[in-house]
């Protein structure tokens, strides 16, 4: 959390978790959950078909080139499907696509 929030909001959360009963964290943290789970789906349902495959070939470690040959697809085309993807994600690179696959899918 401290390396996803600027200083004063990570010790602005800190500060509120820290009046919470256990009851009022367990019930933040479900609808926390919820939000992210709900995010994730419209992240998924954002992919097309094409870009869906690019994404099962690439947690199977294929590289660009075995991803092209795949799906008869050019490199350049493979490189544009995977910055949609990074995009529709909100990922940087091909390991963290692959991690969120494998989490989300």
């Amino acid at each position: 959390m401290r390396a996803a929030l600027a200083d004063s909001r990570y010790e602005a959360a800190r500060a509120e978790g820290a009046t919470l009963s256990l009851d009022e964290a367990l019930a933040a943290a479900a609808r926390a959950d919820a939000v992210a789970e709900t995010a994730d789906h419209e992240a998924l349902r954002a992919l097309t078909p094409r870009e869906l495959e690019v994404l099962r070939l690439l947690t199977l470690e294929l590289t660009d080139a075995q991803i092209a040959q795949e799906l008869v697809l050019s490199r350049r085309t493979v490189h544009a499907h995977l910055r949609a993807i990074y995009r529709k994600l909100g990922v940087e690179s091909r390991v963290q696509a692959a991690r969120w696959a494998a989490v989300h899918t």
